[in-house]
């Protein structure tokens, strides 16, 4: 009880300092790609889009992807079309929209018009007229001529030394697919919204990556259990499967919201990094009760908040050399 005194007094101090950090100091003008700390195979940059979701990833074999987009306004346009740019690209491979709230799909119709994207994983909807900018995102898609497959287990790619994994949620056609309770709801609860949010398992040089998007406990379930009993086995990764403990980078889920990231998750996980991409928000996120998780898991973890520090830039390279580079130092 003394010990869990201390962190939440600690953990309450340090949300403080954070909070006095000025936002002023932000370089507008930062590009993490004017110059090369080494040489980089990888980069996966957690752009600072307020209370929302985006990553912009640079791939080893020369191609991009966006996980996600923000909420749509001209100051995350323009964040996330920088990054686009200072990496030399001008198109988006691949996108993956995790689900259907306005805060991680609400830039992505815009970007494709923009840039133009190849191909999409998207969250299997039947009913898209429910919700509007996920519906203007798959009309933005057709427009330019993108092709799609839905997110599912398994799904993904591989490539120079690279692998791209969706880990949930199963497959629409399986009874106890989230898929299954989401498009029969008349109107689905935020929580089932919640419940379809694709996670992703990016690795590259032994450096491990997972996405979230909003996904709850019953993502967080369902993964430790096909991971306990092997079922992610027969795909590539570290010694011939995925590997989960000790991730390198989680990021965190609903924004550090307290429905998810649950200490059983978490101590499967034992992150090194948690990132959490968050802004000025009603809802308290991340929850100190989040806080206090991810510290009870790896007291060695190292935290990075977008509402604090500005977009973080990591680089992973050759035996997985990383350097992380953040907006504000």
């Amino acid at each position: 009880m003394i010990k869990r005194r201390f962190f939440l007094t600690a953990a309450c101090f340090a949300a403080l300092f954070l909070c006095l950090v000025p936002f002023s100091c932000k370089d507008e003008k930062y590009n993490p790609f004017s110059q090369t700390y080494f040489e980089y195979g990888l980069s996966v940059h957690f752009v600072d889009v307020g209370e929302g979701d985006c990553a912009y990833i640079t791939l080893p074999d020369g191609k991009n992807m966006l996980i996600d987009c923000g909420s749509a306004s001209e100051l995350n346009f323009k964040k996330t079309e920088k990054l686009i740019e200072d990496s030399g690209r001008d198109f988006i491979d691949y996108l993956v929209v995790t689900h259907t709230d306005e805060d991680h799909a609400g830039g992505a119709a815009e970007l494709c018009r923009r840039f133009g994207v190849g191909k999409a994983f998207i969250p299997d909807v039947r009913n898209a007229s429910l919700f509007p900018v996920f519906s203007e995102c798959m009309s933005a898609l057709k427009e330019c001529g993108a092709e799609t497959e839905i997110s599912r287990t398994f799904g993904g790619m591989t490539g120079d030394g690279f692998i791209f994994m969706i880990l949930y949620p199963s497959d629409s056609e399986l009874s106890d697919s989230a898929y299954t309770d989401f498009n029969a709801a008349e109107m689905p609860s935020s929580q089932t919204v919640n419940d379809i949010s694709a996670v992703i398992y990016l690795e590259y040089e032994g450096i491990r990556f997972l996405f979230t998007g909003d996904a709850g406990t019953r993502a967080e379930e369902y993964i430790a259990d096909y991971y306990k009993i092997g079922l992610y086995e027969r795909y590539p990764g570290r010694d011939g499967a995925l590997w989960l403990e000790n991730i390198d980078f989680y990021k965190a889920a609903h924004h550090g919201a307290s429905d998810a990231n649950s200490s059983e998750f978490l101590r499967l996980l034992t992150p090194k990094n948690v990132v959490v991409s968050s802004g000025d928000n009603i809802y308290g996120h991340p929850s100190t009760e989040t806080l206090e998780r991810f510290y009870e898991a790896n007291p060695d973890y190292s935290l990075y908040r977008t509402d604090t520090v500005g977009t973080v830039s990591v680089f992973v390279g050759d035996g997985g050399k990383t350097f992380i580079l953040t907006e504000v130092s």
